[in-house]
């Protein structure tokens, strides 16, 4: 039986609907300028499917930042990869966790670089500009400056 009641985080709520030894899948509400920690997982892929509100996957590749849109559409993040969501809007989304490489199974393996947390008004402003190539005053700095404030990994 899966305990599908809703658990607090930094960022908003979560829930479990789906859980097996293959599949997870979770339902997220997240609030508004607020993330999630960085992080990576060992052997399991994420899918993020956006039902409403404004976010962005961003991901740590080879010492490259990339920002990716989920106002339409899902992002798929292998096993691996650090990773992160900002929600730019109060948002409904589900995330699902399957294997896509090492044990065919679905486990406790994060990796957590740095804690959840919220953006400031002009923090989240800048950035979403920072991430979509916009021109801004650079009130916050860009934000491969506020990564490596986090963490010494770029």
């Amino acid at each position: 039986m899966i305990d599908n009641s809703w658990i607090d985080k930094a960022w908003g709520r979560s829930r479990t609907i789906v859980d097996s030894y293959r599949f997870r899948c979770c339902e997220l509400l997240v609030e508004a300028k607020s993330y999630c920690s960085l992080h990576s997982h060992e052997s399991a892929a994420n899918l993020f499917c956006l039902v409403e509100g404004r976010m962005d996957i961003i991901t740590l590749a080879s010492n490259e930042i990339q920002c990716s849109s989920l106002n339409s559409g899902d992002v798929i993040v292998p096993s691996g990869v650090l990773h992160m969501f900002v929600a730019y809007d109060d948002c409904r989304l589900y995330e699902s966790y399957y294997p896509d490489g090492g044990p065919n199974t679905i486990g406790c393996d994060i990796n957590r670089l740095f804690i959840s947390g919220k953006f400031s008004d002009g923090e989240i402003d800048q950035l979403f500009f920072d991430c979509h190539g916009t021109e801004m005053l650079d009130v916050f700095g860009d934000f491969d400056k506020w990564l490596k404030n986090k963490v010494d990994i770029i």
